[in-house]
């Protein structure tokens, strides 16, 4: 049997500063956050923007492993299909 780990248990695992970072940032309405799939270089644009991904906001970037250890964490949800090559993630209630 399998336990399931409930919201508020998960935001008491032990993150990284960047970790925390990103998710204090989620923690408000003012940033998007996207990962960008496939690109130029084939590679992956994980940021946020502040005011929303594509709008001229301040933008701050992320690695792909700040990115995998949230969502492996299961603290990030996609939100979005891929629209124009870019997943939107949120918190998870």
């Amino acid at each position: 049997m399998t336990t399931q780990t409930k919201p508020q248990e998960k935001m008491k695992q032990k993150l990284s500063k960047r970790q925390q970072e990103l998710v204090d940032l989620l923690k408000t309405d003012e940033w998007e956050f996207g990962v960008d799939v496939g690109g130029w270089d084939g590679g992956h644009s994980v940021r946020c923007q502040k005011g929303g991904l594509g709008r001229g906001g301040e933008a701050r970037y992320f690695s792909k492993a700040t990115f995998r250890a949230l969502r492996d964490k299961g603290l990030l949800k996609n939100v979005s299909k891929s629209a124009f090559g870019t997943r939107i993630y949120k918190l998870i209630d």
